[in-house]
Parts: C-alpha cells; sequence; structure tokens
C-alpha cells in the first residue's frame, strides 16, 4: 500500500496546490478522471496475478515474492534510519 501510496502522489504532484500537502488542483476543463485514472493505473500496476501468468514457474513466483518482501525491509530499516527498534520490557 504504502509504495502505490507514493506512486500516486509522484505522478499526482505537477498537480500539487501546495509543496508538503497532498492537495491537488484539478486543471481546468479537465475530468475528475484525471486523478482517478491515475490511481487506477498505479493499483492495478501492483495488483497483476501471478497465477494468470502461465509463463511463470512457481520457483519464479516465489523468488519475485522474497525480493518484494527484502524491499519492503529494506524500506523499514531506511525508514529507521538503521536504528533497531526498541521494546520496553516489564519488569
Amino acid at each position: 500500500m504504502l509504495l502505490t501510496e507514493r506512486m500516486v502522489l509522484t505522478k499526482l504532484n505537477r498537480y500539487r496546490e501546495q509543496a508538503n500537502r497532498d492537495r491537488f488542483i484539478l486543471p481546468q476543463n479537465q475530468k475528475i478522471d484525471l486523478f482517478t485514472d491515475i490511481i487506477d493505473e498505479c493499483v492495478n500496476f501492483f495488483n497483476i496475478d501471478l497465477n494468470k501468468n502461465n509463463f511463470i514457474t512457481e520457483e519464479e513466483k516465489n523468488t519475485i515474492i522474497k525480493e518484494n518482501n527484502i524491499k519492503l525491509e529494506v524500506n523499514e530499516i531506511k525508514k529507521s534510519r538503521g536504528r533497531p527498534k526498541t521494546k520496553i520490557l516489564d519488569t
């Protein structure tokens, strides 16, 4: 979900009302479909059903899943700036 959100915000960046705000201005003479099509495109990009692609073997499918999980873990590490998560233990 986070990747989809970032992709949508990147594609809508030129319509942004103000920096650091997630408000966008629809250009005159444009329909709201301009924005909804961008959102749909981004969501559909990440909703590819690997089972429909018969040319992908089970091993390749598992590799893709593992790579995506690794990317998510790397992004979490980057967000934490390399600091380990601390847990508060009850004593």
